[in-house]
């Protein structure tokens, strides 16, 4: 072979190489350019659905709160007052949910995942079918709150009131953090289930 062809050969190579790489960079960056795009797009909806959330946070049993299916995640809603909110299959995955009042509110299908409720009134809410793994449920008031079908594998209730509330068919009961809280004879567990004692209802929250 000539040292022309062998230059000639080497010369296609080389473009070959250069066209394939500059097509996989070129489809990378486009890829992390529509990534990033859609990125900020999903945050700032959910910062306009935080927005939404917050306008009708009140102590206002009668205020509509029709906050099904939206996407909160990671979003700050400590404090809030939500009594009776409708947040059926709403994403609240890792959101800061301290402090809030979300008394009769219903959660059923919520994504609850590794969120923080932390000090919350969870009076009579309802977690249905609800996924609440590595959940902070410490130091909260969740009398009669039940969670029938919820995920629990993970969830922490120390410190948490648990009189009346319902754990029948929950998933994952025995991966639960119990120890701490705060059960009695009307507590309703799965057949089978033992859970441990019950702390002094003293160090748990009162109405």
């Amino acid at each position: 072979m000539s040292d022309r062809t062998e230059r000639n050969e080497r010369l296609r190579d080389d473009v070959i190489i250069g066209l394939v790489v500059g097509l996989a960079t070129g489809g990378a960056l486009f890829l992390l350019g529509n990534y990033a795009e859609n990125s900020l797009a999903d945050q700032q909806q959910r910062i306009e659905n935080l927005r939404f959330v917050r306008e009708r946070s009140s102590t206002d049993v009668d205020t509509n709160r029709p906050f099904r299916g939206l996407d909160l995640q990671g979003q700050n809603l400590s404090g809030l007052d939500l009594p009776e909110a409708k947040m059926v299959s709403a994403d609240l995955e890792k959101s800061d949910l301290r402090f809030i009042h979300l008394q009769r509110a219903q959660l059923h299908t919520a994504d609850l995942r590794q969120a923080n409720l932390t000090s919350s009134s969870l009076f009579d809410t309802k977690f249905i079918d609800a996924n609440l793994q590595d959940a902070q449920v410490m130091h909260s008031f969740a009398q009669e709150a039940e969670f029938t079908g919820a995920d629990l594998n993970g969830t922490d209730f120390d410190g948490t009131a648990l009189q009346a509330a319902d754990f029948r068919g929950a998933k994952n009961l025995d991966k639960a953090t119990l120890q701490g809280s705060c059960w009695d004879r009307t507590t309703k567990w799965p057949d089978g289930f033992q859970p441990p004692p019950s702390a002094d209802p003293g160090s748990c929250p009162r109405p």
